[in-house]
């Protein structure tokens, strides 16, 4: 690769990775306005997926170009200060799945118990009416 088109490249991998850092902005502020829906979320983990596959081909063409020791300085000067703010994002995503995986995990214990209680008491998933559980007044 000609080495006159060396500054346009760094320039398109910086690129990529304020790309990700944008795409992980993306997801922080989508799960902070989630309620129920988590309809868009696949279209944001393609896009990282996609970003991340042409952040690493960048990254791998510049390494082989530049030499592991050049390409560690750029990447120090350049790259690092937008990793470690994607790195933050994407642990405040993390955090936020798993509150949420938490919450739904309850409500759906809550669920199941309230659903088992109908079916002792009131027998919903019976075919006859008649009751086999009685409270006596103390």
């Amino acid at each position: 690769m000609a080495k006159d088109n060396l500054p346009s490249r760094i320039r398109a991998w910086r690129g990529c990775y304020e790309n990700l850092l944008n795409v992980a902005a993306e997801h922080a502020a989508y799960l902070e306005q989630l309620d129920e829906d988590w309809a868009g979320f696949p279209a944001l983990t393609s896009k990282w997926a996609e970003g991340t596959a042409e952040t690493k081909r960048m990254d791998e063409e510049l390494r082989a170009e530049l030499g592991d020791e050049r390409y560690e300085e750029l990447f120090r000067i350049e790259a690092l200060p937008l990793v470690v703010k994607i790195n933050e994002l994407t642990d405040q995503s993390i955090v936020r799945m798993r509150n949420e995986m938490a919450a739904v995990g309850g409500d759906l214990k809550n669920t199941r118990d309230h659903r088992k209680v109908m079916n002792a008491y009131y027998g919903m998933d019976r075919q006859n009416d008649t009751s086999y559980y009685f409270d006596r007044k103390k």
